[in-house]
C-alpha cells in the first residue's frame, strides 16, 4: 500500500518514519496493478502503450499517466509519481517530467548510469 505523509511524502506501509498513519493513495491490490503496467511499459513494451521512449529509456511521465487512467479508471499521474518515489527497490526514476525504469529492461536502451541490482 502507498500512502502519503504531509511532512515526507510518499511512503509505503502503515505508518511513516515520522510515525504518522498518511493519507492512503492506492491499497495492495491497485498498487501491484499499476506497478505491473507501469514496468511493463517502461521496461517490455512501451509502443503497445502507445509510449515514445528515447534511447535512454525515458518517456514523457504526462503521456504515462494518460496510460494508465485508460487502462484503470481510478489511475492518475500522481499514483504513477508515487508508485515511483515510494519504490523500496528504487525501479524508477523522474527528471523534467520525463520517467524511466532504471533497470531490467528486455530492450535495447542505453542507460547512463551503471545498472542497479537492488
Amino acid at each position: 500500500m502507498i500512502k502519503r505523509c504531509p511532512q515526507h511524502g510518499f511512503f509505503r506501509g502503515e505508518h511513516c518514519e515520522c510515525g504518522l498513519a498518511g493519507q492512503l493513495i492506492l491499497d495492495e491490490a491497485r498498487t501491484e496493478q499499476l506497478g505491473r503496467l507501469v514496468a511493463g511499459g517502461l521496461r517490455h513494451f512501451p509502443l503497445d502503450l502507445g509510449l515514445e521512449m528515447d534511447s535512454r529509456g525515458w518517456v514523457d511521465l504526462s503521456k504515462l499517466g494518460e496510460v494508465v487512467q485508460k487502462r484503470h479508471r481510478w489511475a492518475s499521474k500522481e499514483m504513477v509519481i508515487a508508485l515511483a518515489q515510494s519504490d523500496p527497490k528504487q525501479r524508477y526514476e523522474i527528471s523534467n517530467q520525463r520517467i524511466r525504469a532504471r533497470y531490467g529492461h528486455s530492450m535495447d536502451i542505453e542507460l547512463d548510469h551503471p545498472e542497479c541490482h537492488l
